[in-house]
């Protein structure tokens, strides 16, 4: 990539220093001693790099959702690359750490995260979680530890993001929505990093199968067919078919239809708009025919979800 470099120092939960305070939007959801949950955006330039540097002196969890741009960070003996739409867990005691940060689009560089203690983890997600989904915790063993994979950001997880950040509760309730929360966007992340993906998925086949998770991302309100999608990322049908299911687990038409869906609750629970309104935003010209869509994927009519 033919890059630009600016450098960057921070301290953790710091953006409010002169080199980043005109880059960087930080909207915090909560901040406490013992958890902070926050969505940034950066508006990095186009074609530039960014190289932070980042000193963690806490001990906690971080659960990282990185929904646009590419980042590179150098962690312990490895590299960590994140690309738009990806997620993965690490833990951070004390540790000094390089970040690389690229802007892909004209989209802001932007994230999801979590933060908490290792109380908070513990009394939240105690060692018999693990241990029921047949999952090794790796996160308190190390120092520093990260759970070993990236893996997609799922139509469910962003739904559940999106609740977090238009949390209608207030005072004692608004915590214990965003507790719940947490603990099923923790196990659809377990979840999912438990999963193996394919060894014989090559590098350069997994990164075209990311790239057609993105394409169903930003044209989920369009009708898409296989073969043409196949087209785009420069494949065929059947290798795309069995690639995708490899490493999502899910057929290409399920994780279609559940971000379809997701969106669809997302816009009749947060933005209140119409049945109709919601069908022709997902791609359906009869909202009669979204209804059971619905219905079929959640066991109940959109406007039980409307009036709620």
């Amino acid at each position: 990539m033919d890059a630009r470099e600016t450098t960057i120092s921070e301290e953790i939960a710091d953006y409010k220093k002169n080199i980043l305070q005109d880059i960087v939007l930080e909207n915090k959801i909560l901040s406490e001693d013992d958890i902070k949950i926050s969505w940034k955006e950066l508006n990095l330039k186009q074609k530039q790099k960014y190289k932070v540097q980042v000193h963690d002196i806490n001990d906690y969890l971080e659960m990282h959702f990185q929904f646009n741009g590419l980042s590179k960070t150098a962690f312990e003996d490895e590299k960590i690359v994140l690309q738009s739409n990806s997620q993965s867990i690490f833990h951070i005691t004390d540790l000094i750490n390089s970040h690389e940060l690229y802007k892909e689009n004209t989209l802001p560089f932007s994230f999801f995260e979590i933060k908490m203690s290792k109380k908070v983890t513990q009394d939240i997600f105690p060692e018999e979680i693990w241990n029921e989904m047949n999952f090794v915790n790796p996160l308190f063993i190390a120092q520093n530890s990260h759970i070993g994979s990236v893996k997609p950001i799922t139509p469910q997880m962003q739904f559940i993001i999106s609740s977090i950040c238009q949390n209608p509760f207030k005072g004692y309730m608004r915590k214990s929505y965003i507790e719940a929360k947490v603990i099923e966007l923790f196990l659809l992340q377990v979840e999912s990093h438990s999963k193996v993906q394919d060894e014989n998925l090559r590098k350069d086949d997994a990164e075209r199968i990311m790239a057609a998770k993105d394409y169903l991302d930003k044209n989920y309100d369009k009708k898409i067919r296989i073969i043409d999608l196949a087209r785009t990322i420069g494949t065929n049908q059947q290798t795309l078919k069995k690639e995708f299911k490899e490493l999502f687990g899910m057929t290409i038409w399920g994780y279609y239809n559940d971000l379809r869906m997701e969106k669809a609750k997302d816009l009749l629970i947060h933005q209140e708009k119409s049945i109709a309104e919601v069908a022709d935003n997902i791609g359906y010209k009869n909202p009669q025919h979204f209804t059971v869509a619905f219905k079929k994927k959640y066991g109940i009519l959109p406007k039980a979800l409307k009036y709620k």
